[in-house]
């Protein structure tokens, strides 16, 4: 008796786990940002350009700026720039810097 126990409670664990693991694969297929669109760019060059267009485009063009990103400590140095120069919150400016060092090159 006490098998068949043992049995039951072993498959109830296999049965659990299988469930589990089956919803885990369900959410990785709902994880936004896991696949791009081949005609629309990723959401963080999206919240950049956007980002651009409301702090910074009135005064500046984009190709201006990120002629200045040449190297890495130039970025950090723009992040602390843009701290005291615009009115955007840290998480805009990052947005907006990154941007630029993504888009060095490119024309807009």
């Amino acid at each position: 008796m006490q098998h068949l126990a043992v049995r039951r409670v072993a498959w109830g664990i296999v049965a659990g786990l299988g469930i589990v693991a089956w919803l885990f694969g369900l959410a990785l297929r709902q994880i936004p940002g896991r696949t791009v669109d081949a005609g629309r760019p990723p959401a963080p060059e999206r919240r950049g350009a956007a980002t651009f267009e409301r702090y910074c485009a009135a005064c500046h063009q984009p190709q201006e700026l990120a002629g200045r990103l040449v190297d890495p400590a130039d970025a950090a140095e723009w992040v602390g720039f843009l701290g005291t120069h615009g009115r955007a919150p840290l998480a805009d400016d990052l947005a907006i810097v990154g941007w630029l060092v993504e888009n060095r090159g490119r024309e807009p």
